[in-house]
């Protein structure tokens, strides 16, 4: 039974590390891209921070798909 919980907890501290890292990825990269077309692309820092915010929940979507599904127990063999 503890293995199993710390498993689970295992997998749930993964998750919220990937995801930060993912929401940092994401800043990282918006706060380049304004900062190169700042002539052209007019955006304030929160509009960046929803952005981010977004772009990391998909993201995350998909990453707790992969892990569910890498989880799930195999029919074969």
């Amino acid at each position: 039974m503890m293995n199993k919980v710390r498993s689970v907890l295992g997998h749930v501290l993964q998750f919220l590390a990937v995801t930060a890292g993912i929401f940092t990825w994401w800043m990282a990269v918006l706060l380049l891209v304004s900062v190169f077309t700042v002539n052209v692309w007019h955006i304030a820092f929160t509009s960046i921070v929803f952005i981010s915010l977004g772009l990391t929940g998909i993201c995350a979507a998909v990453y707790l798909a992969v892990m569910l599904h890498r989880a799930r127990p195999s029919g074969g063999a």
